[in-house]
């Protein structure tokens, strides 16, 4: 049975994440000391299964997850892997259309 979520942002906290929560971070300019809020430097989320684990997402299209339709309903690439002590994964699906989708 799949366990998919609908992706729902949440603020940003460091405690778990219900399934499907998410929180965007942010492009930081040490410079400027501020935040760039039109560039999404990657997002947390909470495992879809519910578990309340979390993963952080770089956005970045060498070496992280690249946007592929924006938030809120968004899509990213490549595939995402949720690691809880087993192998391969605990969760493993895709980010499409606004909702986690387990594959």
């Amino acid at each position: 049975m799949a366990r998919n979520a609908i992706a729902v942002e949440v603020p940003y906290t460091t405690e778990k994440m219900g399934a499907g929560e998410y929180t965007l971070m942010h492009k930081y300019d040490i410079a400027t000391r501020s935040r760039d809020m039109n560039v999404i430097a990657g997002i947390w989320h909470g495992c879809p299964c519910g578990c309340g684990a979390r993963s952080y997402l770089p956005i970045d299209t060498e070496t992280g997850w690249t946007i592929v339709k924006p938030f809120p309903k968004a899509s990213l690439t490549p595939s995402i892997g949720m690691f809880a002590g087993q192998s391969p994964f605990h969760w493993h699906g895709y980010l499409t259309d606004g909702e986690f989708r387990e594959c």
